[in-house]
Protein backbone atom coordinates (compact mmCIF):
# COMPACT_ATOMS: atom_id res chain seq x y z
CA UNK A 1 0.00 0.00 0.00
CA UNK A 2 1.31 3.42 -0.93
CA UNK A 3 2.23 6.01 1.68
CA UNK A 4 -0.51 8.48 0.77
CA UNK A 5 -3.17 5.81 0.67
CA UNK A 6 -2.04 4.56 4.07
CA UNK A 7 -2.21 8.07 5.53
CA UNK A 8 -5.73 8.51 4.20
CA UNK A 9 -6.91 5.07 5.25
CA UNK A 10 -5.60 5.54 8.78
CA UNK A 11 -6.98 9.06 9.10
CA UNK A 12 -10.59 8.04 8.38
CA UNK A 13 -10.63 4.52 9.80
CA UNK A 14 -12.69 5.38 12.91
CA UNK A 15 -15.45 7.22 11.03
CA UNK A 16 -15.44 4.56 8.33
CA UNK A 17 -16.05 1.83 10.90
CA UNK A 18 -19.05 3.70 12.31
CA UNK A 19 -20.67 3.96 8.88
CA UNK A 20 -19.93 0.32 8.10
CA UNK A 21 -21.51 -0.67 11.41
CA UNK A 22 -24.65 1.36 10.68
CA UNK A 23 -25.20 0.31 7.09
CA UNK A 24 -23.42 -3.03 6.91
CA UNK A 25 -26.54 -4.97 7.90
CA UNK A 26 -29.35 -3.65 5.74
CA UNK A 27 -31.93 -6.39 5.61
CA UNK A 28 -35.30 -4.71 5.06
CA UNK A 29 -36.97 -2.03 2.98
CA UNK A 30 -37.09 0.18 6.07
CA UNK A 31 -33.33 -0.18 6.59
CA UNK A 32 -32.76 0.62 2.93
CA UNK A 33 -34.98 3.71 3.11
CA UNK A 34 -32.98 4.93 6.13
CA UNK A 35 -29.77 4.39 4.17
CA UNK A 36 -31.17 6.21 1.13
CA UNK A 37 -32.28 9.25 3.16
CA UNK A 38 -28.83 9.41 4.76
CA UNK A 39 -27.24 9.14 1.32
CA UNK A 40 -29.48 11.91 -0.03
CA UNK A 41 -28.55 14.31 2.76
CA UNK A 42 -24.85 13.50 2.48
CA UNK A 43 -24.60 13.55 -1.31
CA UNK A 44 -26.54 16.78 -1.77
CA UNK A 45 -24.01 18.44 0.50
CA UNK A 46 -20.83 16.91 -0.84
CA UNK A 47 -21.85 17.29 -4.46
CA UNK A 48 -22.27 21.04 -4.09
CA UNK A 49 -18.58 21.01 -3.20
CA UNK A 50 -17.77 18.82 -6.21
CA UNK A 51 -19.21 21.48 -8.50
CA UNK A 52 -17.03 24.14 -6.86
CA UNK A 53 -13.97 21.87 -7.01
CA UNK A 54 -14.38 21.25 -10.73
CA UNK A 55 -12.23 24.33 -11.32
CA UNK A 56 -9.31 22.52 -9.63
CA UNK A 57 -10.07 19.17 -11.27
CA UNK A 58 -12.90 18.93 -13.84
CA UNK A 59 -12.82 15.14 -13.65
CA UNK A 60 -14.10 15.21 -10.04
CA UNK A 61 -17.69 15.66 -11.23
CA UNK A 62 -17.69 12.07 -12.53
CA UNK A 63 -18.24 11.03 -8.91
CA UNK A 64 -21.59 12.85 -8.78
CA UNK A 65 -24.57 10.57 -8.15
CA UNK A 66 -27.11 13.03 -6.72
CA UNK A 67 -29.47 12.89 -9.76
CA UNK A 68 -29.63 9.10 -9.35
CA UNK A 69 -30.19 9.35 -5.58
CA UNK A 70 -32.97 11.86 -6.14
CA UNK A 71 -34.76 9.55 -8.61
CA UNK A 72 -34.29 6.59 -6.26
CA UNK A 73 -35.91 8.57 -3.44
CA UNK A 74 -38.81 9.43 -5.74
CA UNK A 75 -39.26 5.76 -6.63
CA UNK A 76 -39.68 4.91 -2.96
CA UNK A 77 -41.85 7.91 -2.08
CA UNK A 78 -39.11 9.54 0.00
CA UNK A 79 -38.66 13.26 0.28
CA UNK A 80 -35.12 14.16 1.29
CA UNK A 81 -34.60 17.27 3.32
CA UNK A 82 -32.81 20.14 1.61
CA UNK A 83 -29.08 20.15 2.31
CA UNK A 84 -28.33 21.81 5.62
CA UNK A 85 -24.76 20.70 6.16
CA UNK A 86 -21.76 21.75 4.10
CA UNK A 87 -18.35 20.41 3.27
CA UNK A 88 -16.19 23.22 4.58
CA UNK A 89 -13.02 22.57 2.59
CA UNK A 90 -11.30 25.01 0.27
CA UNK A 91 -11.21 23.39 -3.19
CA UNK A 92 -7.67 22.60 -4.36
CA UNK A 93 -6.00 19.73 -6.17
CA UNK A 94 -4.85 18.26 -2.82
CA UNK A 95 -8.35 18.55 -1.34
CA UNK A 96 -9.80 16.92 -4.45
CA UNK A 97 -7.52 13.91 -3.90
CA UNK A 98 -8.72 13.55 -0.29
CA UNK A 99 -12.39 13.89 -1.20
CA UNK A 100 -12.00 11.57 -4.18
CA UNK A 101 -10.35 8.95 -1.98
CA UNK A 102 -13.49 8.79 0.17
CA UNK A 103 -16.02 8.99 -2.66
CA UNK A 104 -14.19 6.58 -4.95
CA UNK A 105 -13.83 4.22 -2.00
CA UNK A 106 -17.59 4.48 -1.52
CA UNK A 107 -17.97 3.08 -5.02
CA UNK A 108 -16.18 -0.05 -3.83
CA UNK A 109 -18.45 -0.15 -0.79
CA UNK A 110 -21.48 0.00 -3.07
CA UNK A 111 -21.05 -3.63 -4.15
CA UNK A 112 -22.57 -5.25 -1.03
CA UNK A 113 -25.31 -2.59 -0.90
CA UNK A 114 -26.09 -3.26 -4.57
CA UNK A 115 -26.56 -6.95 -3.79
CA UNK A 116 -28.86 -6.12 -0.87
CA UNK A 117 -30.90 -3.72 -3.00
CA UNK A 118 -31.36 -6.41 -5.65
CA UNK A 119 -32.50 -8.90 -2.99
CA UNK A 120 -35.07 -6.30 -1.94
CA UNK A 121 -36.37 -6.08 -5.51
CA UNK A 122 -34.65 -2.81 -6.37
CA UNK A 123 -32.22 -2.17 -9.19
CA UNK A 124 -30.88 0.19 -11.80
CA UNK A 125 -34.38 0.98 -13.03
CA UNK A 126 -35.99 1.55 -9.62
CA UNK A 127 -34.68 2.56 -6.22
CA UNK A 128 -30.99 1.73 -6.64
CA UNK A 129 -29.78 3.70 -9.66
CA UNK A 130 -27.14 5.42 -7.56
CA UNK A 131 -25.70 2.08 -6.46
CA UNK A 132 -25.61 0.81 -10.02
CA UNK A 133 -23.76 3.98 -11.02
CA UNK A 134 -21.26 3.57 -8.18
CA UNK A 135 -20.63 -0.07 -9.02
CA UNK A 136 -20.05 0.92 -12.65
CA UNK A 137 -17.42 3.49 -11.63
CA UNK A 138 -15.68 1.33 -9.01
CA UNK A 139 -13.29 0.09 -11.70
CA UNK A 140 -11.57 3.47 -11.62
CA UNK A 141 -10.06 2.72 -8.20
CA UNK A 142 -6.71 1.35 -9.50
CA UNK A 143 -6.17 4.36 -11.77
CA UNK A 144 -7.08 6.70 -8.93
CA UNK A 145 -4.53 5.02 -6.64
CA UNK A 146 -1.82 5.59 -9.25
CA UNK A 147 -2.81 9.26 -9.46
CA UNK A 148 -2.91 9.51 -5.68
CA UNK A 149 0.60 8.15 -5.24
CA UNK A 150 2.23 9.92 -8.18
CA UNK A 151 0.73 13.43 -8.19
CA UNK A 152 3.86 15.58 -7.85
CA UNK A 153 2.22 18.50 -6.06
CA UNK A 154 0.31 17.31 -3.02
CA UNK A 155 -0.10 18.98 0.33
CA UNK A 156 -0.58 15.91 2.52
CA UNK A 157 -2.17 17.89 5.36
CA UNK A 158 -4.78 19.41 3.05
CA UNK A 159 -5.48 16.03 1.44
CA UNK A 160 -5.96 14.26 4.79
CA UNK A 161 -8.06 17.08 6.26
CA UNK A 162 -10.32 16.98 3.19
CA UNK A 163 -10.87 13.22 3.55
CA UNK A 164 -11.57 13.66 7.27
CA UNK A 165 -14.00 16.49 6.50
CA UNK A 166 -15.95 14.24 4.11
CA UNK A 167 -16.22 11.56 6.77
CA UNK A 168 -17.28 14.16 9.36
CA UNK A 169 -19.94 15.34 6.91
CA UNK A 170 -21.15 11.76 6.54
CA UNK A 171 -21.38 11.45 10.33
CA UNK A 172 -23.33 14.71 10.53
CA UNK A 173 -25.73 13.49 7.87
CA UNK A 174 -26.18 10.18 9.67
CA UNK A 175 -26.83 11.84 13.03
CA UNK A 176 -29.23 14.35 11.51
CA UNK A 177 -31.22 11.62 9.75
CA UNK A 178 -31.19 9.42 12.84
CA UNK A 179 -32.53 12.30 14.94
CA UNK A 180 -34.85 13.58 12.24
CA UNK A 181 -33.33 17.00 12.64
CA UNK A 182 -31.62 19.64 10.65
CA UNK A 183 -28.31 21.07 11.72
Amino acid sequence: MGERREWLRTSIAGEHSKLDFRFGNISSHEDYRDYLLFTARFRQSVEGWLQEAAAADPDVTRLAIWPFVERDCGDLGLYPRPPDIILDVEPSSSAVLGVTYVLQGACLGAYPLWRVARRLGLGGDRGARHLERQVQTAGRWPAFLVELETDPIVDMRVMVRAAQAVMALARQALEAERNGTTR
